[in-house]
């Protein structure tokens, strides 16, 4: 008979897929914390749903939707709670959330909710849950200090998991950890997290486009340490390869504007950065 896994306080059996089958998952889930499968994918679903909905800018919806099925993702015990908390902030600060949308009520609310999903998901074990509610406060506390002190913890936790999900998230830690050195002008760390990230990925099997933009991210660092060729090559391959995809990215050309510019190539630099300003369109970027 299988028996569930305990790493000191209870884990969260969901993420030890390699260990458990679908079937001991639940059953673990239900005889730890009271929870039933049926709740459980049913939280799971709702999160779901609710995050598209965030996602396509549908913040009213998408908290419509968590508050319609609150005692569904009661009925899940702690990892329902630590969703629900974390899918409610998401509600009120994430990337999606233009500048206007982030006063100081919405900053608290998300706050509030991140907080309680990170304490949730550190109490039962959910590591997973923990770093996506540690990385969102980087969204709260949005300076590039800050930034990276949030992004260090919960790179410190999905390190020290064993739970594979949690793990996965190494790669875009890493890359975020990048960006807020980058923002802070410390090029030379930035370009190892930013070329860190990029083997993660390309590990993984990330898809194409994702490859591309950790690629972008390392010939900007590249550029910024003044290694105009080496960032010039990946900036021009990479750029190259979106565009034979139908997938251009307007910071791609601006990339390779200002790589122009650095070589003295102004024509090149104004022919890339007028494309990059095409892609973006009119209104404020």
């Amino acid at each position: 008979m299988h028996t569930c896994l305990r790493e000191g306080a209870a884990r969260p059996h969901r993420y030890d897929v390699i260990l458990l089958s679908a079937g001991l998952l639940f059953a673990c889930a239900e005889k730890q914390d009271g929870s039933s499968a049926a709740a459980l994918e049913g939280s799971r679903i709702r999160a779901q749903e609710a995050r598209s909905l965030q996602l396509s800018g549908d913040f009213d919806g998408a908290r419509a939707v968590l508050e319609a099925h609150r005692e569904t993702f009661r009925a899940a015990g702690s990892e329902g709670e630590a969703r629900y908390w974390l899918e409610w902030g998401r509600t009120f600060v994430s990337h999606r959330h233009a500048p206007d949308l982030l006063g100081p009520e919405a900053l608290d609310a998300a706050r509030d909710a991140y907080e309680r999903s990170r304490r949730i998901s550190r109490a039962s074990g959910h590591d997973a849950l923990r770093v996506d509610a540690l990385h969102m406060m980087a969204f709260v506390d949005s300076s590039p200090e800050e930034q990276e002190a949030w992004t260090r913890r919960a790179l410190k936790v999905a390190l020290a998991s064993r739970q594979s999900e949690a793990r996965r998230w190494e790669a875009s830690l890493r890359s975020n950890l990048g960006e807020a050195l980058y923002d802070l002008g410390r090029f030379e760390p930035a370009l190892v997290e930013f070329q860190s990230a990029l083997a993660l990925r390309q590990a993984q099997g990330a898809p194409a486009p994702a490859l591309r933009d950790a690629e972008w991210h390392v010939a900007r660092a590249l550029r910024q340490l003044g290694h105009t060729q080496r960032a010039l090559s990946l900036q021009q391959r990479i750029s190259a390869e979106a565009w034979k995809a139908d997938a251009p990215r307007p910071y791609f050309y601006e990339e390779l504007a200002l790589l122009y510019a650095a070589v003295g190539d102004e024509a090149r630099a104004e022919h890339f950065a007028e494309h990059g300003r095409a892609l973006r369109g009119p209104g404020p970027h």
